[in-house]
């Protein structure tokens, strides 16, 4: 992990390589009916570029937000990886991902 990991809010470039976090549960809503919350992308420096697609406006929003953060925080900034973001890119491959209510989405850019 790197002490000097940022999480900062911005604007990911979507023809560069990212990540989409969605939100739903698998047993009951439609995969394609997930709610997209949020981009994130690798910037020069160790940081991670953020950005918020669901407005938090309302109890239901601000819990999926905050969902999602935890998530960030988690598997991007606090896990005991070296390279935080191949972490997060093979998260998104993994049984866990898909068990839990946030799920990630790798895109490759280019």
């Amino acid at each position: 992990m790197s002490s000097e990991s940022r999480l900062l809010s911005g604007i990911v470039n979507r023809d560069e390589e990212h990540v989409l976090l969605v939100y739903g549960d698998p047993n009951t809503v439609d995969p394609t009916d997930f709610i997209p919350v949020a981009l994130v992308a690798p910037c020069p420096g160790g940081d991670f570029t953020v950005q918020y697609l669901l407005l938090a406006d309302d109890a239901d929003a601000r819990r999926i937000v905050r969902a999602v953060q935890n998530e960030l925080r988690y598997y991007i900034i606090e896990s005991a990886e070296r390279d935080p973001w191949a972490y997060a890119q093979y998260h998104c491959g993994t049984a866990l991902d898909w068990y839990s209510r946030v799920h990630w989405c790798r895109h490759r850019g280019g």
